[in-house]
C-alpha cells in the first residue's frame, strides 16, 4: 500500500487511516478559513473567534431581535457540567468539552476534545438577563440588549 507521512501501512500513528485524517483536517479547518475570507470579522454582523482542540466544534445560530439576542448551539453528547458561558459587556464566550469512551472502534466518526467560541455584539448585553438551558443536545441562550455602545459625533 502507499505510504503516508513515512508510514507504509494503512493506519496512521493514532490508528486512523490517512484519508480519515485528511478529511478531518479539511472538515475542521476549511469552513473557518472560508468564513474568515468571506467575512474577516467572523460574520456579516457580529465579530467572533474560535479555538478548538481535538476536532470537536459546535454549529451555532445567533438571532437578533429588537430587544434580545438568541443563540442556539448543537452540543450532542456534552454534559451540562462541561459547558461554560461567560458574558462581559458586549462579548459572549461559549466553551465546551466532550470525551468519548476509549476502546477499539470499527469506525469512529464522532469527535472529542474542547472548543471555545466568542462573539462580540454591536450592542452590549445586560449581564444579569442572560438565561441558558441545555436540552436534548441543544444549548439555548437568551440575552437582553442594553444601551447601545455606539455614539454619533456631531461635526461642527
Amino acid at each position: 500500500m502507499f505510504g503516508f507521512g513515512g508510514h507504509n501501512n494503512d493506519q496512521h500513528q493514532n490508528g486512523e487511516d490517512p484519508f480519515s485524517v485528511l478529511m478531518r483536517v479539511f472538515a475542521n479547518e476549511m469552513p473557518p478559513m472560508l468564513l474568515r475570507s468571506a467575512f474577516p470579522e467572523g460574520g456579516a454582523r457580529f465579530g467572533s473567534h474560535t479555538s478548538s482542540t481535538g476536532g470537536f466544534n459546535a454549529p451555532v445560530d445567533v438571532k437578533d431581535s429588537e430587544s434580545h439576542y438568541y443563540l442556539e448551539a448543537d452540543l450532542p453528547g456534552v454534559k451540562q457540567q462541561d459547558v461554560k458561558l461567560t458574558v462581559d459587556d458586549s462579548q459572549l464566550c461559549l466553551s465546551a468539552s466532550r470525551q468519548l469512551e476509549k476502546g477499539e472502534y470499527y469506525m469512529k466518526e464522532r469527535r472529542e476534545g474542547s472548543f471555545e467560541r466568542c462573539w462580540t455584539f454591536p450592542v452590549r448585553v445586560v449581564e444579569d438577563s442572560v438565561k441558558a438551558s441545555l436540552k436534548d443536545g441543544v444549548l439555548k441562550v437568551e440575552m437582553q440588549k442594553g444601551q447601545s455602545m455606539g455614539k454619533t459625533i456631531n461635526i461642527s
